[in-house]
């Protein structure tokens, strides 16, 4: 069982066409166990702050036009302490294929981490 719903993932406040077909809900599904893995090491919730996106969803909120978003395979979370989360991360990684991990900061402090599961397995971890 989960520690996260469906609804999560596919979220957005964009107001724009957001269903995946069947390829993408398998990507959400193997989405899905990363971040419970990561969950079980944080010890605490996580926020999805964006799942899946569509097309037009991920043009609304700028994202990159070749967004793992779109395939159901990139998600971006936070939560309480984004510092001990990062901690948690790192540690899943080490044992686990991944394409990016983006740490995006805002005043100084982490506001969200991006964790990217797409087939490239660059295993990059990048600052924004």
């Amino acid at each position: 069982m989960y520690n996260f719903k469906f609804a999560e993932l596919v979220h957005t406040s964009t107001g724009k066409f957001n269903e995946p077909n069947w390829d993408e809900i398998h990507n959400l599904e193997k989405l899905t166990a990363v971040l419970d893995e990561i969950r079980s090491i944080y010890g605490a919730p996580i926020i999805i702050n964006s799942g899946y996106r569509s097309q037009i969803v991920n043009a609304a909120v700028g994202g990159s036009k070749t967004s793992d978003h779109m395939k159901g395979l990139a998600a971006d979370i936070s939560c309480y302490r984004n510092d001990k989360l990062l901690d948690a991360i790192k540690e899943w990684a080490q044992n686990h294929e991944f394409d990016q991990i983006i740490v995006y900061y805002k005043k100084d402090k982490i506001n969200f981490i991006h964790v990217g599961i797409g087939s490239r397995n660059r295993k990059q971890w990048l600052k924004k």
